[in-house]
């Protein structure tokens, strides 16, 4: 059986069905996830640019379409990751620092304003911030409804 054509995502009741029998009539939901625009594994060291405080950052630069939601994320068991996006016209438009008090990655869902070019910064809370991170750009899954 060939779960999804879609990848690992799909509907578990089909699953289901297939392996028990059907009991009533089964449903199909699939919720379709679009590949990363960007996901890299990167590292803070000396040598790279550095802000106005003295930490580390490297820059992404991805297109994006207006309306389109992504979630954004920063993982590093380094340093404490700080995340920051920034439109075409450098204005910030999303950061965040901690996930949670005792989560210092870092991640912002947001939905893009306008088409273009937006730039995502990799960048530690501090100048005593370098080491390895994990960086992922994910548009959010779509649903599709089952017809009928």
């Amino acid at each position: 059986m060939k779960l999804s054509q879609f990848g690992a995502t799909g509907s578990l009741a089909i699953a289901l069905a297939n392996l028990f029998g059907t009991v009533g009539q089964a449903q199909e939901t699939r919720s379709v996830v679009d590949p990363p625009l960007l996901q890299v594994r990167g590292r803070l060291q000396n040598g790279d640019a550095t802000l106005g405080d003295n930490s580390l950052f490297d820059k992404y630069l991805i297109e994006c379409w207006a309306g389109q939601t992504l979630t954004i994320t920063l993982e590093s068991t380094d340093f404490d990751a700080y995340l920051m996006v920034y439109d075409a016209q450098g204005q910030r438009i999303a950061q965040n620092d901690d996930v949670s008090p005792i989560n210092h990655n870092a991640s912002v869902t947001l939905t893009v304003p306008e088409d273009g070019f937006y730039r995502v910064v990799a960048n530690a809370y501090n100048d005593l911030g370098n080491g390895q991170y994990k960086l992922s750009v994910v548009p959010a899954a779509v649903v599709a409804k089952p017809e009928g």
